[in-house]
């Protein structure tokens, strides 16, 4: 094959190109085509109809192949959410955790101070705002699992897992209704107050795009303390171990005591005072439950309860066995105790009798007794000590307890401002709010991006409930929850289910501990039931009490957790 190339071709002159515009030839070139297959009208004769049936029977044929002989029709609901989904939605429309707004001017920066003793420092010029009026800065603590829960943020870790958190805060800037950003530069300092101890937890920052935590950079500093006062919180925590002991001791005392009336084979076999003997031989093999004694006669067993002449007639049927001539003896174990059954050739003669011990075996035995006895004697006297002690210990903490707290009230009442960890233990205390701002540490990070930033640890979820599980109110009507909440009542923690959560409604389950159990339905009305314990339920619908959706706020939900929040 010859291949003409034609380098540096001269420029085509206008008169060249006209010559070429034949556009009448071209049509007709194109009128003299033949239609394509799929035009022709016997297309859609028969072959067109053979095409279409081998197309329907080869995509039936490959459906049946992949389900098998199962007939059923299965729809494929797409459950993944939509994109554009929240990552923050509060629990009811209604209502939500309020912001603290604090106006900042970019230019001069400024060091924002809560009262839970968080502290935030934006440095000037590190908002970027172009003319220099004033930024919003929105802040909320989430320092309890009812706040985070009215608030709607997601505690999920993995799939798995929900997070303990030790504190939670969410810091926006907007001005004029719009986001405001910090400057990569200039990055702000946040030393966020903590509930408990930092110790064996991460830092974390909420992607609200990908609706994942993703651990931060963080130093987690342990509680430092130069208040005079006795730290209550330690004070609370002695009580509740010495209430633990006080059950303990308590259980084993009366565990003991319960010992005392229990009587096992061997305190039977001690013979009864002035009880009739009788000597009879038997096969031990017959009575299992003897083999291991020695010594052993038996005596006649007088009836319990019996009045002055029942007792003189069963005195008199002994006194009659023992006066007759019998041919056999038949021993039997009854329910309780035995029985002796007389034979000759004219009646059988049945008495209850039981085995006892006699001679050397007799005596070891109730040395052995007595041991036991005094050994259960000791340890009930030194359980009742250690109980006295504990009361004592108790009685000490809950004084000093109540003399600092009642001292910081009178500091309240005179406008003494108290520092971050005597408020909130004597308010927590006293009664007046939950533990919202313990100096329990703090996490101190610098960042240039505003969010949700929390000090938490992953906590397992807990396995499904084994049965199935329903609600209804007190007055009989079925609850059909759109989302469950199960709130630990020993932890900072929330396990989720239902909803956007990725735990269904049908994976709902507690641990074998106190919790309390929040329902959501689809209106926005909240149920709730305290102290759910992982119990059999039989599959009956489990009771819960009713909140109307305008009564779901932060302070109603603080007393169904009985962790009342006031303003100190």
């Amino acid at each position: 094959m010859k291949t003409k190339f034609n380098l540096d071709r001269d420029n085509p002159t206008s008169d060249f190109i006209h010559s070429r515009q034949n556009f009448k030839k071209v049509l007709e070139g194109y009128q003299a085509l033949k239609p394509p297959i799929w035009k022709n009208p016997w297309f859609y004769g028969p072959v067109g109809f053979a095409s279409l049936a081998l197309i329907f029977i080869f995509t039936f044929q490959t459906q049946l192949n992949a389900h098998g002989n199962n007939s059923t029709l299965t729809i494929a609901s797409n459950t993944s959410l939509p994109e554009d989904t929240p990552c923050i939605q509060p629990l009811s429309s209604g209502s939500d955790v309020p912001f603290q707004v604090v106006d900042v001017l970019p230019e001069e920066g400024k060091l924002i101070e809560l009262a839970s003793g968080t502290t935030i420092s934006i440095p000037a010029n590190a908002l970027k705002s172009e003319n220099g009026s004033a930024v919003q800065i929105k802040i909320r603590e989430f320092q309890d699992k009812e706040s985070a829960l009215l608030a709607g943020i997601p505690m999920d870790y993995g799939k798995k897992s929900a997070f303990e958190s030790a504190g939670m805060i969410e810091i926006r800037a907007e001005k004029e209704g719009q986001p405001v950003e910090l400057k990569s530069n200039k990055p702000m300092e946040v030393q966020l107050a903590l509930t408990q101890s930092p110790e064996n937890f991460q830092f974390w920052k909420l992607d609200e795009t990908q609706k994942e935590w993703v651990e931060t950079p963080c130093i987690l500093k342990k509680p430092t303390s130069n208040s005079p006062k006795v730290d209550l919180k330690k004070i609370e925590g002695k009580i509740i171990q010495v209430e633990e002991k006080l059950v303990l001791c308590n259980d084993q005392i009366e565990e003991k005591l319960a010992a005392k009336s229990k009587t096992n084979l061997s305190e039977n076999l001690i013979p009864s005072e002035n009880a009739r003997k009788l000597i009879i031989e038997f096969n031990p093999n017959e009575f299992p439950e003897l083999k291991g004694y020695k010594d052993i006669e038996w005596e006649y067993v007088v009836p319990a309860n019996q009045t002055s002449v029942s007792l003189e007639s069963f005195a008199k049927r002994i006194k009659y066995a023992s006066s007759q001539t019998w041919n056999d003896v038949e021993i039997k174990k009854a329910t309780t105790n035995y029985t002796a059954t007389f034979i000759n050739s004219k009646e059988k003669y049945t008495l209850p009798i039981r085995p006892v011990l006699k001679g050397q075996s007799l005596a070891d035995l109730k040395n052995k007794i007595n041991l036991a006895e005094a050994e259960r004697t000791k340890v009930i006297s030194r359980l009742t000590e250690e109980k006295k002690q504990y009361e004592k210990e108790e009685k000490a903490l809950r004084l000093a307890q109540e003399k600092i707290v009642n001292q910081m009230k009178a500091d309240l009442a005179r406008g003494v401002v108290p520092s971050m960890e005597e408020r909130s233990q004597a308010a927590r205390s006293a009664g007046l709010s939950s533990a919202s701002a313990m100096n329990a540490g703090t996490a101190n990070f610098r960042t240039t991006s505003f969010g949700v930033y929390n000090c938490d640890r992953p906590i397992p979820y807990p396995p499904h409930h084994p049965n199935v599980l329903t609600f209804k109110t007190k007055e009989g009507s079925r609850v059909n929850q759109l989302a469950a909440f199960v709130l630990d009542t020993k932890k900072n923690t929330r396990y989720s289910f239902g909803g956007n959560y990725p735990h269904k409604n049908d994976e709902l389950g507690w641990f074998n501990h106190e919790s309390i159990l929040v329902l959501i339905d689809h209106d926005g009305n909240l149920f709730f039931k305290k102290n759910i314990q992982l119990e059999t339920n039989n599959n009956a619908p489990i009771v819960m009490e009713r909140l109307d959706k305008k009564e779901v706020t932060l302070e109603n939900i603080q007393k169904i957790i009985s962790e009342t929040t006031v303003t100190v």
